[in-house]
């Protein structure tokens, strides 16, 4: 049986015209309520409200339920009323969007019809004002027996496109089910992972996993989860990753799957502004010809696109390009009818940019890759900033008056708020309900004003900012958010001096009860990543502390790996110009006892500077590589492609960096990774009090989640470059002491086993293990 409502049946068979179209004065989904609740409430007594009207259809072998509420019907008049809210024109609004409301109210009407024998009905289309509540009514006359018509030809169209899509779906699952898995074997400990996540979307479970790098796991979750939606756990899949190089891995393991039979429908969702055609074109129909008779277009791209089934970038591009449509807007469309959606965390997660046609749906499998980040994301999600220099920039524009004075109105709010809390360094304070209330008044004004804002880039860009403030209203609570401020220095030279500038930051402590909430409004999920340690400590981050968790044994043996403590190699930040040259001459006599590649990790760009010029001096026949500040990615892309198998390079990186996660060395055979430091992130408000608010938690104290964990996952991130086939051999050395504390061992995966040295018999530790004389170490007393 299929559902669908009025609405999204009107749309599919009807909408034409512009995406994007050149209306002004946009209105939000509460004004849209609140007005239609008063034109309602100003009609006669016999006028029924949301009236809910239903009916159930067999055609084209298709059992169909169309359901919906209209919005008002008048009994006496026999008059059907659709009431929708604008601040533009009304006969603008009717000419670019009347062809969906047109349908949404014939269709309400043909529905009643069904029910009530009147032979002529009256349809009425009401665009109101909402800030005056001006009414623009239109009106048809249509006989019952055009209703009826109406109605049988809209549901025609839609079942025809159902049935070929139940056809679909009947061969796809019938390959699925036949489909072997596509290697000779599985890797060690593969099989047991692809069998845990199946019966995790059998019993619709929200799993977290810990699956080690190289143990095949993108393939290991896909090909389970596929199987799955072949026996109706689900629906569909959404493949969330966190970098492009997640979804790189989810595109190739799809290339792997579906072979040459294109079985499998799978679409890629890019950011808007890398999929335009046309970047710096506003997204207007008056503007860009991609958005002007999208609608008229779209369904010939659609049916296009997925006759392609893998549904890539470049093919995106080619087909959007031959039907003159947005790519963007396509691949969305497209997804709809898509068995594996690959996109972003904030498709899902983001509560502003989250894709609302795929907002809770529980047919909706998710697998949720690096879920390692899961939380930080989460939090930066939610999280917001504002600066008084962003308002200035803005108002240097001279944008239009009203919008100039709500905008000096917002200045001075946080000039006041800089007064009142005589700022100097950050802060957290109450609610600022000054200039929340500012931030109103200048998005009302732009409302209002019916702005258009091409033309003053950092007033647009401000105003972004500001309607996510706006927004973060329906997010916040006092439990898990705080706001902070701070007065904003200047720099001088090589003085800093204090400025009139002020920030303010909303930020989220705890992200859990909000993850929660999104995730549980999806099918069955799987968040995995190769460093979950311990597992637990995820789990509460995420806000499913009750939910399951497994860890899938590591496909290394012992005698693999080489894990080494240093511990009277001081590495603080107090010792480290003392300790600068031994630290220089240990990598150099460790990465002497066996030739091949090597990298180094340091906690800051000022360390890692430092250190690379005293190599450069000591060591002057090293071939060095040195991450720098900014890098493109072309640069990044020859930082990792001069590490060959044939080279002996040594290279120093940045712990969190762009090199030490998601960046695959594994061709250039690494031999071995050193970490210099914990890498504590520094204590500041913000984390002060995140470790505030988890202070009395019962399932993970303050400092783990405030520093421990989010420096630990650096090192295991950096860690994991090393090993990354089944038959590689390296050794890891971590330059601490602090790393013998069991606060930190906690984080160690399972397959680690740490012999703690000092720094000197470090060298001779490493020719024993390259001889292969490598016993089990015991873990020697901090």
């Amino acid at each position: 049986m299929h559902k669908v409502s009025v609405k999204s049946l009107a749309e599919f068979v009807h909408q034409r015209g512009d995406l994007y179209p050149p209306l002004d004065g946009r209105t939000r989904a509460e004004e849209g309520i609140e007005t239609q609740r008063r034109v309602q409430r100003r009609r006669g007594a016999d006028y029924e409200c949301e009236r809910f009207v239903s009916a159930s259809f067999c055609d084209h072998g298709i059992e169909l339920t169309v359901a919906g509420r209209a919005d008002g019907f008048d009994p006496g008049a026999v008059l059907v009323e659709e009431i929708k809210t604008t601040r533009a024109d009304p006969r603008q609004a009717d000419h670019y969007l009347g062809s969906s409301h047109w349908a949404q109210v014939t269709l309400y009407a043909a529905l009643l019809a069904r029910e009530i024998p009147e032979s002529d009905w009256q349809l009425q289309l009401t665009y109101c004002n909402p800030d005056d509540d001006s009414e623009h009514p239109l009106l048809c006359r249509i006989s019952a027996s055009g209703l009826a018509t109406y109605l049988a030809e809209t549901v025609g169209v839609y079942t025809r496109w159902q049935q070929q899509q139940v056809q679909y779906r009947q061969q796809r699952d019938d390959w699925l089910r036949a489909r072997a898995f596509p290697f000779d074997e599985y890797r060690d400990h593969q099989r047991a992972l692809a069998h845990r996540v199946f019966r995790g979307f059998r019993d619709r479970e929200q799993l977290l996993l810990e699956a080690p790098t190289g143990s095949g796991k993108t393939l290991g979750v896909l090909f389970p989860a596929l199987k799955s939606m072949a026996d109706g756990h689900v629906s569909r899949l959404f493949f969330l990753t966190s970098r492009s190089t997640g979804a790189m891995a989810a595109r190739t393991t799809l290339e792997v799957l579906n072979t040459a039979q294109n079985k499998l429908r799978s679409v890629e969702i890019i950011a808007k502004d890398k999929a335009c055609p046309v970047p710096g074109t506003a997204c207007r129909s008056d503007q860009c010809a991609y958005a002007r008779g999208y609608y008229d277009r779209r369904g010939d791209a659609v049916n296009a696109l997925l006759d392609h089934a893998v549904m890539d970038v470049e093919t995106l591009s080619q087909v959007a390009e031959a039907h003159m449509v947005c790519p963007f807007e396509l691949s969305l469309d497209a997804a709809l009818w898509a068995d594996v959606i690959v996109g972003d965390y904030n498709y899902i997660f983001d509560p502003v940019v989250r894709l609302q046609r795929f907002a809770d749906d529980a047919a909706m499998g998710l697998l949720i890759d690096e879920s390692h980040q899961l939380a930080e994301r989460g939090r930066s999600m939610l999280s917001l900033e504002l600066h008084r220099r962003w308002v200035q920039r803005a108002l240097a524009e001279t944008p239009p008056d009203r919008l100039a004075r709500r905008l000096r109105g917002l200045d001075r709010a946080m000039l006041e708020l800089r007064k009142i809390q005589a700022l100097t360094s950050e802060q957290e304070i109450q609610t600022p309900e000054a200039i929340l209330r500012a931030i109103a008044r200048v998005m009302e004004s732009l409302a209002d004003d019916n702005l258009e804002l091409e033309r003053f880039p950092e007033t647009q860009e401000l105003i972004y900012t500001l309607s996510r403030w706006q927004r973060s209203e329906t997010w916040r609570d006092s439990d898990n958010f705080a706001f902070f401020a701070a007065a904003e220095s200047k720099q001088t030279g090589a003085v800093k001096s204090r400025s009139r500038n002020v920030s303010l930051k909303l930020a989220c402590l705890d992200p859990g009860p909000y993850l929660a909430d999104v995730l549980n409004g999806y099918g069955p999920h799987v968040r995995f990543s190769g460093t979950l340690t311990p597992l637990p400590v995820y789990q509460r981050l995420h806000g499913l502390a009750q939910a399951p968790f497994e860890r899938v044994a590591s496909l290394f043996r012992p005698e693999q790996l080489g894990l080494y403590i240093i511990r009277n190699l001081s590495v603080l930040y107090r010792d480290r110009a003392q300790s600068l040259d031994d630290l220089a001459d240990l990598l150099v006599a460790a990465a002497g006892t066996q030739r091949g590649n090597y990298l180094a990790a340091l906690p800051s760009f000022e360390y890692l500077e430092q250190l690379a010029q005293k190599l450069r001096n000591r060591h002057p026949g090293l071939d060095l590589q040195v991450q720098e500040r900014a890098m493109s990615l072309s640069m990044r892309q020859e930082f990792v492609e001069s590490f060959t198998c044939d080279s002996a390079r040594f290279g120093l990186v940045v712990l969190g960096g762009v090199f030490a996660e998601s960046v695959d060395f594994h061709q250039a055979g690494l031999k071995g990774v050193f970490c210099v430091g914990v890498g504590l992130p520094p204590a500041e408000p913000v984390r002060e009090a995140i470790a505030a608010r988890f202070a009395e938690d019962d399932a993970v104290d303050g400092v783990t989640v405030a520093y421990q964990q989010p420096a630990m996952q650096k090192i295991l991130q950096m860690a994991g470059r090393l090993l990354r086939g089944p038959a590689d051999r390296g050794v890891i050395c971590l330059i601490d002491a602090r790393f013998q504390r069991a606060e930190y061992q906690r984080f160690f995966p399972q397959h680690w086993q740490p012999q703690t040295l000092m720094a000197a018999d470090l060298p001779i530790e490493l020719e024993k293990f390259w001889q292969g004389d490598h016993a089990l170490p015991r873990l020697a007393a901090p």
